[in-house]
This record gives C-alpha cells, structure tokens and sequence, in this order.
C-alpha cells in the first residue's frame, strides 16, 4: 500500500535534523544519508520562503512547514495544475519524478486558468503537444510557487503558479517522494491544487 508520513513545524523553531529523524524514526539504520538530505531541503526551503516574509496571503499566521515523505504506488495529479498553496518543495529520490512546464508555458496556463478558463483545456493540450513538461532531475530540489505566495510589495501571485503534475506511475513501480510546504497557507479544503485545470 501507499506509505506518507507528515509532520508539522514551527518555522522558527524548526532543527531541519529533528524533522529528519522523526520522520525517519521507524526506517531500517542506514538511511542517515536520505535523513541529512531531507534536513537540508527543510533548511533552504524554510530559508527561501520566510526569509523575507512574503509568503502568505497577508494574515500574521505563525510560520509552519509540513513535511511529507511518501512511497507511492500509484499516480497522483497526473493532469497540468497549480497548487493553491503560497510555496512547496518536492523532490523525488526515487522513480519517476515531477514534471514540470516552462515559467513561459506556465504563465500562459495558469493565466488561462484564473481568467479564462473556457480556453485552459485548449492550452493544456497545446503544451502537451508542442512544449510537453520536463521532468526533475531525481534528487533535485523543484520550489514551486503557488496561486497564494504574496510578494514582497504586496502583489499577489493568482494566475502565475507553476504549472505542473505527477508522473504517471506504471504497475509495480512506486517513486518515493519528499514535499515540504508552507504550514499556513491557508487551504479551505483538502484540495490543494485545481484539477480542474
């Protein structure tokens, strides 16, 4: 069956190593590598995204990251979307991994999506057609802004999310993935990206 372990912490008190060990607590020895990576992405994630404090969509909510280590064994989020979250980080140690649109095809989409979403159909099979998304070197760190990230001027990001989706996951094959992402964005339901898309 499917595996995801997550854990939510409090940015500012966040030891990237603590997260690590925790969320690797009942793992066989030998995974101090894939600890000390997990504790690095934490680190720059919670570094790039709080640094300067545009992140959330403007209320004063303590700043969390969630981290999930999954084992997946089928296919999530396969269609083009963008999560409506402010920020994420994924990174696939194993397997197939996220694929990703270009920020020019993203910006095309996304904007479809928020303001035209009679021709966002159409655009999605353009891409997959003429500018299909690229996959993430396995291991890479991709940090992906949302609908819901707020500059630093105040300037909301509705219509520039990074378009992107899952692999698809064949029979017997499984990918095992890290995702980090701001603990207060601000969701209203489970859903965290527009599958509608």
């Amino acid at each position: 069956g499917e595996f995801a372990r997550a854990s939510r912490f409090v940015a500012r008190e966040v030891r990237a190593d603590d997260v690590a060990r925790e969320l690797l607590a009942s793992w066989p020895s030998g995974s101090d590598v894939l600890a000390a990576d997990i504790a690095d992405v934490v680190r720059v994630f919670a570094r790039a995204v709080y640094e300067d404090g545009a992140h959330t969509r403007g209320e004063a909510a303590e700043p969390e990251v969630v981290v999930t280590l999954s084992l997946l064994r089928s296919t999530l989020c396969s269609k083009l979307h963008v999560d409506h979250t402010s920020a994420r980080a994924m990174v696939t140690y194993f397997g197939a991994t996220t694929e990703i649109c270009t920020p020019e095809t993203s910006r095309v989409i996304a904007w479809a999506n928020a303001n035209a979403r009679a021709v966002c159909d159409g655009l999605k099979w353009m891409c997959e057609r003429f500018a299909p998304p690229t996959p993430v070197e396995r291991c890479d760190v991709a940090i992906l802004k949302g609908e819901d990230w707020v500059h630093a001027d105040g300037e909301r990001n509705a219509g520039r999310g990074i378009v992107h989706r899952s692999p698809l996951v064949g029979e017997g094959e499984w990918r095992l993935t890290l995702k980090v992402d701001v603990g207060s964005y601000g969701k209203c339901c489970d859903v965290e990206h527009d599958d509608n898309m």
